[in-house]
């Protein structure tokens, strides 16, 4: 895969390496998009406790009622739809 930056970019790639703190360009570019997976993992998390949470405040105490899973699965089959559109085809 080959991909072109803009020289601002390619330029902080450059003093990311000369740094010392990566061995080469490559490594950056590996770091970067392990960081933007991780944000995006917490980013799911947050949608999903946010979720839960409203779901908590307008049940009952105990057990999910039939609502709740409805709700529940709703909420996760929108984040997998989410997640089908980003992946390439």
């Amino acid at each position: 895969m080959n991909v072109s930056l803009p020289k601002n970019l390619k330029d902080f790639v450059t003093a990311q390496v000369q740094s010392g703190r990566f061995g080469n360009e490559a490594e950056v570019i590996h770091s970067v998009l392990r960081q933007m997976e991780e944000s995006e993992r917490e980013r799911e998390m947050r949608v999903f406790e946010s979720a839960f949470r409203e779901i908590d405040r307008h049940s009952p105490e105990g057990e999910p009622t039939a609502e709740d899973l409805a709700e529940i699965n709703r909420i996760v089959t929108a984040v997998r739809g989410h997640r089908r559109e980003r992946q390439p085809a």
